[in-house]
């Protein structure tokens, strides 16, 4: 069994997501071309957001995404389905691959919420970063299309498509730290005190190119393998999926988003970092942003490496917010899978305890740890088993159930480290730090954030 077979493929539709499916038949018989029951819904495994139906009928079938719940009990601005339909509707025939859309239903008295139908695809989702069982020569060519379509997202000339006025073009990383902030304090089940002072923090510290209004493009806002789907049998994109995020904005905050895959473990949220990336045939990073640059032209390697820390905390922000989202769904009721609830459980003694494995991803000389080291060599347990071992010993998870609930409590650490950090620096500042070692500690605010953000993506 593949640690992802609970993303693949569909399941009956869940009790908190059933609705009246004669209606929907009902309406689609009304406003969908061609459209002929009876209808068979599947609802799709996986997702956390906006949950996503396979319509089934004797002659096609067709996808359909809906909000999970009335707009009254959802968060303001989040599970924009209506803005998934108007990008895609107006990618549509340039060089970035979309589904065809169909209908929009805004109405919600037709199944409770809004929704909209799109084209049903037949191709390959890629959940395993590192792509087992494919050549090198293929796991190449799978990233470097990869490549190729993100940096064909930020050239398509937006106003041309008609997406002029899919969101405010100025400002966008200040407008998002804003928006996630906002919704970070709709969000709070139990209060972060560090994502108050990374509120303020963020702001305070843009690099010049990332107020730069003339960098502006549309931004798919969750850019990453999972959410393409590849042809059956050739690496070409065929449908970049999951635009609920996008908007028009910055595109090195969308590419940076991207690139944290480089970062992560594999095992924490499908990374491939510490992989032998040139034995697997995968491109390194440094490569991976020269060829963004070379295609799009927004930058060059030597100049976005100046400001690479700042948008790598901006993106773990804005998931530590994303995440709070998802518990605050859960309490609600209206969280869309099994997994989302998971996540969103159980956070303060595994807070305790990934703080405490940390260690295993931060290098000797910084903060003393072990990361990078001949553990094997030493005898000192790899981290993977040291969790299983502590799950054995408590029985509060499972390593597999930990696996995809790592990037909550490692962002969560982040920001006790950083508010720490911060905290020294402001003593420092003040003339009110008791020692050197505080001096020191203040000066190591900035790499420690771009190591810890590492570990606390998807």
């Amino acid at each position: 069994m593949s640690d992802f077979d609970h993303f693949i493929g569909t399941k009956p539709v869940p009790a908190a997501h059933a609705f009246d499916q004669q209606a929907l038949a009902d309406w689609l018989s009304q406003h969908l071309e061609g459209f002929e029951g009876p209808l068979t819904v599947e609802a799709f495994k996986g997702g956390q957001s906006n949950p996503t139906f396979k319509l089934v009928t004797p002659k096609q079938s067709y996808v359909m995404r809906a909000k999970p719940g009335p707009v009254a009990k959802l968060l303001p601005s989040a599970h924009a389905i209506e803005r998934e339909f108007a990008v895609m509707s107006g990618l549509q025939g340039t060089g970035v691959p979309v589904p065809r859309m169909h209908v929009l239903c805004e109405d919600e008295s037709v199944i409770g919420r809004a929704f909209y139908v799109m084209e049903f695809m037949q191709g390959r989702v890629l959940w395993d970063q590192s792509l087992p069982g494919m050549s090198q020569a293929e796991r190449r060519a799978v990233y470097l299309e990869m490549n190729r379509v993100i940096a064909a997202l930020h050239s398509v000339k937006f106003a041309e498509r008609g997406l002029a006025g899919y969101g405010k073009p100025g400002n966008y990383i200040e407008r998002q730290i804003g928006r996630w902030s906002k919704q970070y304090v709709a969000s709070i089940t139990q209060p972060i005190p560090e994502m108050d002072q990374l509120m303020a923090w963020l702001p305070a510290h843009m690099p010049a190119g990332a107020k730069d209004e003339s960098l502006v493009s549309i931004v798919h806002g969750d850019y990453r393998l999972d959410n393409l789907m590849f042809h059956p049998t050739e690496p070409r994109v065929i449908a970049v999926l999951d635009w609920e995020l996008s908007t028009l904005g910055h595109p090195l905050a969308d590419f940076s988003y991207h690139c944290m895959a480089w970062h992560i473990a594999p095992g924490q949220f499908r990374g491939i970092g510490g992989l032998d990336l040139d034995a697997l045939g995968i491109p390194q990073e440094s490569e991976y942003i020269g060829l963004y640059c070379e295609r799009t032209g927004i930058s060059t390697p030597q100049a976005l490496a100046q400001d690479w820390n700042f948008y790598m905390a901006y993106n773990l922000f804005r998931m530590a917010a994303i995440l709070q989202g998802i518990a605050k769904r859960v309490e609600n009721g209206t969280a869309s899978s099994e997994q989302a609830i998971k996540s969103a459980a159980g956070a303060r003694p595994l807070a305790d305890f990934s703080y405490h494995c940390m260690a295993w991803h931060i290098a000797p000389g910084q903060f003393r740890g072990i990361g990078g080291l001949d553990l094997d060599a030493l005898g000192i347990p790899q981290e993977s088993e040291y969790i299983r071992l502590y799950c054995e010993r408590t029985g509060i998870s499972t390593p597999q159930a930990l696996a995809q609930d790592w990037n909550f409590y490692m962002a969560y650490n982040l920001f006790r480290m950083a508010a720490i950090l911060q905290g020294i620096a402001k003593r420092v500042e003040n003339g009110t730090a008791s020692s050197e070692q505080a001096i020191k500690s203040a000066a190591g605010a900035r790499p420690l954030a771009e190591m810890a953000w590492k570990l606390a993506q998807r």
